[in-house]
């Protein structure tokens, strides 16, 4: 199961690297828009629906950013916890809860399978 969860892990990783460029692009493209949506509020008053768009794609794009981060790096310290000879469910529970709060299925698929590898790995070294 340590295995399956390192491999999930890795998959996890590549969608989380890919979310991460895609809320990037989304993050510079509310602050292109910002100005943009600003100058125009101020020639016509109907175009200030613009700046509340323009704030949601920079909020949400933020959010989204920094979610990604942290998911990352919560993979980062569960499968560094596979390796360290130790249950450790901590972790493990964290990417649980990070990847259902990201939408990463294969977060919450490597937090599984790691909480149980860590328990079958050491059931069969005591055997």
């Amino acid at each position: 199961m340590k295995h399956a969860s390192s491999v999930m892990n890795k998959i996890g990783r590549i969608f989380n690297i890919v979310e991460l460029v895609l809320t990037a692009i989304l993050v510079v493209l509310g602050a292109i828009l910002l100005p943009i949506a600003i100058i125009a509020a101020a020639a016509d008053k109907e175009a200030a629906v613009g700046v509340a768009g323009a704030v949601g794609y920079l909020v949400w794009g933020l959010v989204l950013l920094a979610l990604s981060i942290v998911t990352l790096v919560l993979a980062k310290k569960a499968n560094a916890a596979l390796a360290n000879g130790r249950t450790d469910n901590g972790p493990h529970i964290l990417l649980i809860v990070g990847g259902a709060i990201s939408g990463n299925v294969f977060y919450v698929l490597a937090g599984i399978f790691g909480l149980v590898g860590e328990h079958t790995g050491n059931n069969e070294e005591a055997k």
